[in-house]
């Protein structure tokens, strides 16, 4: 009978620890997911969800009923959707859009790691003058580079397929459809929102002129540079 008792206790210690193991190895919700949890909280008037992804200083001050004000919006999204999110060394960020039926109402969030998983910091509604300074500044950057004979800063600002179709003997002021080195350059319009942009700048050199466009696209690495297509000024 003692026999029997023993071997059973034996058994059972194996399956306790495997039960352990299984219980570390759940996995944590990711910054993805917690920012599309927070919009889809949002969009179903859900204000108890949504405060619940905020962190414990955060959550402490803001009151569900507050929600829409720090958003932005006077009523619920008829959808949500993460637009860029990155993360490192316990601190995240992402895009959340916020969908409407005349457009995309964007939200920057940042996120903390604490014990219990990724929560909400910072909540930054991000208006059309903010979305439209982010893409600009990556065009400028570009150009700067170009001015300037930096290829590190240019190629920085590009999406690594456009990076890719370059041919590494290309000269700076030909993928600006220039004969000769770009002396001066002008942002001329606007046109895009949170997921991407289209922009025409003007680039001069001592001999011509063109009218570039730039295709700019807001994904998890930020606003890129994904096409240029030089036109006749």
């Amino acid at each position: 009978m003692r026999r029997v008792i023993v071997l059973v206790f034996l058994c059972i210690i194996p399956l306790c620890q495997v039960g352990a193991v299984y219980a570390v190895a759940k996995p944590v919700p990711t910054v993805k997911s917690v920012a599309l949890a927070f919009g889809r909280a949002i969009q179903h008037d859900d204000g108890g969800a949504a405060v619940n992804l905020l962190a414990p200083d955060l959550r402490a001050h803001l009151h569900p009923d507050q929600l829409p004000a720090v958003l932005g919006v006077s009523q619920a999204p008829a959808g949500a959707m993460v637009i860029r999110w990155a993360f490192a060394q316990g601190q995240g960020d992402a895009t959340l859009g916020l969908r409407y039926a005349n457009g995309i109402v964007t939200e920057q969030l940042s996120l903390r790691l604490y014990s219990d998983g990724w929560r909400i910091t910072a909540i930054a509604h991000e208006d059309a003058a903010t979305l439209e300074q982010g893409a600009e500044a990556v065009v400028a950057s570009f150009c700067e580079g170009a001015l300037n004979g930096e290829l590190t800063v240019m190629h920085a600002q590009v999406t690594g397929k456009l990076l890719k179709s370059w041919k590494p003997t290309t000269q700076a002021s030909a993928l600006l459809g220039l004969r000769a080195p770009i002396r001066s350059y002008e942002l001329a319009s606007y046109h895009g929102g949170p997921l991407g942009a289209d922009i025409v700048v003007v680039v001069r050199s001592d001999t011509s002129a063109m009218h570039d466009l730039f295709e700019v696209i807001n994904d998890r690495d930020g606003w890129r540079i994904a096409n240029i297509s030089p036109q006749a000024g």
